[in-house]
Order: C-alpha cells, then sequence, then structure tokens
C-alpha cells in the first residue's frame, strides 16, 4: 500500500454500505455522488481488495467488503473517542452546537436556551437551524447536526431519543366555520375540507388516527410539510387541520381561528441526537441545558459561579 487511508474514506465506504446507494450515501454526506464513487474507487485500490458488487438496484458489499466493513466502524469509532476525549481535557469546552427546530422558537424555550448556554457555556456558539422532525434524523447521522427537536420517534437504532414533553394536539378551524362546527362530532369532520399534511409528518399519524377510528376518510384539500403553512391556511379559511395546544390557543385568543370541541391525541416532544455520541462533551453540555430548561428552569442560576437569573 503507498498510500494512507483516509478517515472521509472509511466514512464513506461504511456510508455507502448502510445505504446500499450512491445518492442516498451522498445525500447523508452532504457530497456529489462522483466525490462518493472517486472515494470508494481510491479505497478499493490502495486496499487491493473490491468493496462492493454495483447492481442494477444499488451498491452490494462483497464478502471482503462485509468483514471490512466492522473494522471501518471501530476505526471511525476510536477516532470520534479520540476527539471526544481531547474535548474532556480541555478547560473550556469550545465550538459549535447545531440544533434542529421542527417547530416556533418560542414554544421550543429557544430563548431560554440561549441565555442557559451564554451563561454556563460562554465559548459555545449555538447555531439553530430549521428542519422538520422527518428531516433531521438523516442530517443527524450525517453529522450536519448535533441535535434536534422532533414530534416523531424515528426508526432508527443509531438516534437516542430523549422525550421532553407530551404536546397536546387539537382540531382547529377556520373562524368562518365555528357557527357550524358547535356540537360538531368526528363523523362531521368528514363534511369539511381539510389541510392535510405529507405521510412523513408527525402529524399525519395523529389525523389519521382520527378518522381511522371511524372508517372514513376526510375531503383533502391540500397537502403540506410545513407546521408554519397549515396556520397560514387554516386561518386563510382553506380547511380544518390539527395544531399543538399552546399555538392554536393563542392564534384563538387572537381570533384568527375557532378550536373545535373534537377529541384529538398527543404527541410527544423529544430531543434526538447520535447515540454513538453519547459521551460527546457537545452531547452532555447539551443534554445539561436541554434538561435544566424544560426540567427546572431555576436550577439554572445554581451551576457554580453563575448567580445571574435567566430572564
Amino acid at each position: 500500500m503507498g498510500q494512507i487511508v483516509e478517515l472521509y474514506q472509511l466514512k464513506t465506504f461504511v456510508t455507502v454500505a448502510d445505504e446500499g446507494h450512491l445518492t442516498r450515501a451522498a445525500e447523508r454526506l452532504n457530497t456529489s455522488q462522483p466525490a462518493i464513487s472517486a472515494h470508494i474507487k481510491a479505497l478499493e485500490s490502495e486496499l487491493g481488495i473490491v468493496l462492493f458488487d454495483r447492481t442494477p438496484k444499488g451498491m452490494r458489499l462483497t464478502t471482503h467488503g462485509e468483514m471490512l466493513k466492522e473494522k471501518a466502524e471501530k476505526i471511525l469509532k476510536a477516532s470520534d473517542e479520540l476527539k471526544f476525549t481531547a474535548e474532556t481535557i480541555k478547560d473550556v469546552l469550545t465550538g459549535d452546537v447545531r440544533l434542529g427546530l421542527h417547530t416556533e422558537a418560542r414554544l421550543l424555550k429557544i430563548a431560554e436556551i440561549l441565555s442557559a448556554f451564554q451563561r454556563n457555556y460562554p465559548s459555545i456558539t449555538v447555531n439553530f437551524q430549521q428542519k422538520m422532525s422527518w428531516q433531521a434524523p438523516p442530517e443527524i447521522i450525517a453529522g450536519n447536526l448535533d441535535a434536534a427537536f422532533v414530534y416523531s420517534k424515528p426508526d432508527d437504532d443509531k438516534i437516542a431519543v430523549h422525550r421532553l414533553d407530551e404536546v397536546q394536539l387539537l382540531v382547529v378551524a377556520p373562524l368562518a366555520w365555528q357557527e357550524r362546527l358547535t356540537d360538531a362530532r368526528v363523523e362531521d369532520l368528514t363534511l369539511f375540507p381539510w389541510v392535510w399534511t405529507d405521510k412523513y409528518c408527525p402529524l399525519y399519524q395523529a389525523a389519521h388516527k382520527i378518522f381511522a377510528e371511524i372508517g372514513r376518510e376526510p375531503v383533502k384539500a391540500v397537502i403540506v410539510d410545513q407546521e408554519s403553512a397549515i396556520y397560514k391556511l387554516v386561518t386563510a379559511g382553506v380547511g380544518l387541520s390539527l395544531m399543538p395546544e399552546s399555538k392554536a390557543k393563542e392564534a384563538a385568543e387572537a381570533g384568527e381561528l375557532y378550536i373545535t370541541e373534537i377529541p384529538a391525541p398527543k404527541i410527544d416532544l423529544s430531543l434526538i441526537y447520535l447515540k454513538s455520541r453519547e459521551q460527546d462533551p457537545m452531547i452532555s453540555a447539551i443534554f445539561e441545558i436541554i434538561n435544566l430548561v424544560w426540567q427546572s428552569p431555576s436550577l439554572l442560576d445554581r451551576r457554580d459561579d453563575c448567580s445571574t437569573e435567566l430572564v
């Protein structure tokens, strides 16, 4: 072997093996498909081994590839642990925290979280990124986010889920429909158009559950994948939808929509992050701050020499 195997090549190798497809691997790694192909070819050339069989359905590990994948994963894990250990022996934890937000910052207590970071970890810069619940897991796996708020529980064993709260959903309607919906039953909801959500949205499963119980489907006036779009379309008179209780009550008090009496399910609000990073000091810092803000805000001013009240 004339060259050194690079960590980025091993990361590409493992990602392609997990995805079984160059395009999906490129999306996860936030790079191009030609770059992914080049990494794999260079690694195969350096090792002198064919790692994948190229098939019409994608990339399939060879027998040798399967044997080396486990080794590559161990090397990458050891590299992460080395970086984590280096962070722990520093006097001050520094760097950037990238948090995914799936709904309004106010509802997630982002102002309090930012203030807590500034007081407890002044050398950390917090970077908030808008990501829907279904978008966050692949971004975390690809290393583009450190953690994210979500409503849904990701179906991926690489992701750790920390439940923060239970959110009550409400069935909301345009304000002009209030009289027609007074004393309405679940069955009556099928008589009205709905602002429906994309199947990847957590609100989809909640809405689907309502209608599955009565064995009927609503009229879907429009399908969206953004919570903000639901609010705009309901208040514009397009149709009914589901909305988190705090947002719905705020809009109702402002005279922007009507909250029906129809029972609606609850969904979990959680913080997710990569399981393999559980010992990462940055993840520990995020976890500490989120827990303090969400569970015991009054504890924020008890941390060592931090005595200023959170505003």
